[in-house]
């Protein structure tokens, strides 16, 4: 059976499934308390896909290969002195390499054929604005 297509551009973002995961072990679970860890802070995810980004990154975190790891931060634009914009990045980290620790922000789109105009206006407003470098990653 073939995938059904879009018919507008927000359609295969209303149709995204919200995916709840354990903010400390990482385990995917229905809402409430994880059930692996007994934890009781379970996130919402906007999609499978971003879930499963943060549970690679969890795992890096783990293992030392990055620290300082936070998701959903807001990073304000303000153009003479006036609020322009507040983009809002998935992910947000620092990592280690040859150079030195350096500061990954990134950004999870399930599939770049729709994303809409103003995200991408605001990612490069902030872009520009905090001297920063956002990373795409997942989708097609």
């Amino acid at each position: 059976m073939r995938a059904a297509r879009f018919s507008a551009q927000q359609d295969g973002m209303l149709r995204a499934v919200a995916t709840y995961c354990c903010d400390h072990c990482a385990a995917q679970g229905p809402k409430g308390p994880c059930q692996t860890c007994g934890h009781g802070e379970v996130v919402r995810f906007d999609s499978k896909g971003e879930a499963a980004r943060w549970r690679e990154l969890v795992g890096w975190a783990r293992c030392k290969g990055i620290t300082d790891l936070d998701r959903q931060v807001p990073f304000r634009v303000c153009i003479n002195g006036l609020h322009y914009c507040t983009y809002v990045a998935d992910f947000v980290y620092t990592a280690y390499g040859s150079k030195g620790p350096y500061r990954v922000v990134e950004d999870y789109k399930g599939s770049r054929k729709h994303e809409d105009r103003a995200s991408k206006l605001r990612r490069k407003a902030a872009e520009l604005y905090h001297a920063m470098t956002v990373t795409l990653v997942g989708g097609k």
